[in-house]
């Protein structure tokens, strides 16, 4: 059976090593977890990937959402450590900078990560995580 379309996060793995990710629409209690079920199939496609996160039309990120990917994390931490080299997160809204920040204070995550402005300055950053990860 065929998942639908998530509603909260399209996850492209068109450009791999690096998977991006676009917000595109409302966070739900439904659509969040199929968005965290998304990422984690992409991240497997690769053996090493680096992830870019475009934060979208996204304003406000409820503290249950950062609870639950603080919980995602601990439960995927050895495969995110086997697949995730970096990633980072392309935002403008100090908010949610904050909110990046607090899911980090909360869990670790096992890989590095910062909030970049632009598209432009996440690739940099990413694809120089990538070349430092290579064999």
């Amino acid at each position: 059976m065929t998942r639908p379309k998530n509603t909260y996060a399209e996850v492209d793995t068109a450009a791999l090593p690096i998977v991006v990710v676009l917000v595109v629409g409302p966070i739900t209690d439904e659509s969040f977890p199929a968005y965290l079920q998304d990422l984690l199939e992409a991240v497997q496609l690769g053996d090493r990937v680096a992830v870019r996160m475009h934060s979208g039309p996204l304003t406000v990120f409820p503290p249950r959402f950062a609870r639950m990917s603080a919980a995602w994390l601990r439960e995927n931490e050895a495969l995110l450590k086997r697949h995730v080299v970096a990633v980072s997160i392309v935002m403008e809204s100090a908010v949610l900078r904050m909110a990046t920040q607090a899911i980090v204070w909360a869990k670790a995550p096992p890989f590095p990560m910062v909030a970049a402005h632009s598209k432009e300055e996440a690739n940099a950053w990413l694809l120089e995580r990538l070349a430092e990860d290579a064999p």
